[in-house]
């Protein structure tokens, strides 16, 4: 994935695609970014991720504590991806 690009530098805007379809955000986002981090583990149950450019990178959680603890794999993770594909960072083992 690109390095140093944010969603906001790429035009996104807080409620910019609240009217959009999901098929249209889908097909907006594989144009516009390279990949896309997120916590919604039911995205691909929901979406057909099939034909697809965007890499996924799911994280295991959306908890500030629990992600700042997993920053290294996480960046491994988006660091690593591949156009299409699709990696669920692992949750941190027990205490």
């Amino acid at each position: 994935m690109a390095k140093d690009t944010t969603a906001t530098e790429r035009g996104w805007r807080p409620g910019a695609w609240s009217r959009v379809a999901n098929g249209a955000i889908r097909q907006h986002v594989d144009r516009v970014f390279d990949g896309l981090v997120l916590a919604d583990k039911n995205l691909r149950y929901q979406q057909n991720l099939k034909a697809r450019r965007i890499a996924l990178a799911e994280l295991p959680t959306n908890r500030w504590p629990v992600l700042k603890a997993l920053l290294t794999q996480i960046v491994s993770v988006v660091e690593s991806a591949r156009p299409g594909s699709d990696t669920i960072v692992p949750a941190a083992e027990g205490p």
